[in-house]
């Protein structure tokens, strides 16, 4: 497996760490303001851990040319390593992060004592200009909300597909025991013929087989499911594109919990595995009586 990183540069102020949230927010293993030197040291670390680091990014804070030129270094390691680098660069107008410094109340990290924001601005700006020239990416945020920076970033640094950047949670659950309050989409399939008046299944719960071919052998599920897969497939490249999601949970409610809402459950699962989703199932209430 080809091991990535994004190295993300820029102003201060830019939105580095907004990047490197979203960037946390699709799997990527983080770490912010590394010191530049240890840049190939980091990524020598993912050696013994391949499955949690195959895919790293970081955030830098260039000070001065010595950093300049480390990171020059560090890159050419990365190249001989065969390590897939791509170098990010945050830029915002003076006008925009003197605002953000000043609606923040953080301190410019080259300010000093006697001088100003603009000045520091000023000053960053001509140190990083090596570093711009290398990038592979840059990214202009002075009219990005950090909602808008989020979404660009999960756009062009997925894992795996466009699918497998989403995590999908499906759960089942009781009406009788509440709602669950983290669902993003609540469906009720109380609608569907209830096993638990056979007093032969009552006993089984919605994983035995019995219970799936009891549900499954009605026509109002078999609709349902194939109408909701065709909405799931819809909606939730929406939820990725438009609203910057990387995980969702739609649940599925019967009276307990127990048997309908569990088939259902699975059987969307299913569907949505074979999409190449990152599927997580949750039988909240399968065990309560």
């Amino acid at each position: 497996m080809k091991r990535t990183l994004v190295i993300i540069t820029g102003q201060s102020g830019a939105g580095k760490s907004v990047a490197l949230g979203a960037l946390e927010d699709l799997g990527y293993f983080t770490v912010e303001n590394l010191p530049t030197e240890l840049i190939s040291k980091f990524v020598g670390l993912g050696e013994d851990a391949p499955e949690k680091m195959s895919h790293m990014a970081v955030t830098l804070r260039i000070t001065n040319s010595t950093n300049v030129d480390m990171l020059k270094e560090e890159l050419a390691r990365l190249q001989a390593e065969n390590i897939e680098t791509e170098l990010l660069y945050l830029a915002s107008n003076t006008d925009t992060l003197i605002r953000r410094f000043q609606e923040t109340r953080r301190n410019h990290p080259l300010i000093n004592e006697s001088g100003s924001i603009f000045d520091a601005i000023q000053k960053e700006q001509l140190i990083l200009k090596a570093v711009k020239d290398i990038s592979t990416h840059i990214i202009d945020t002075s009219y990005l909300k950090s909602h808008d920076l989020r979404i660009m970033i999960k756009k062009r640094y997925p894992i795996k597909s466009e699918n497998g950047s989403l995590r999908v949670t499906l759960m089942s659950f009781g009406f009788r025991f509440g709602v669950p309050t983290e669902a993003d989409l609540v469906m009720d399939v109380r609608f569907i013929n209830n096993p638990y008046y056979d007093e032969s299944l009552r006993e089984f719960d919605g994983l035995n087989q019995k219970i799936i071919d009891f549900v499954m052998k009605d026509e109002s599920a078999v609709k349902f499911i194939e109408k909701f897969e065709k909405l799931l497939k819809f909606l939730l490249p929406q939820y990725l594109a438009r609203e910057g999601k990387s995980h969702i949970t739609v649940a599925f409610g019967c009276t307990g919990g127990k048997h309908r809402s569990v088939v259902v459950t699975g059987q969307l699962a299913k569907f949505l595995t074979d999409l190449d989703y990152d599927v997580t199932i949750v039988h909240r209430d399968r065990g309560r009586h």
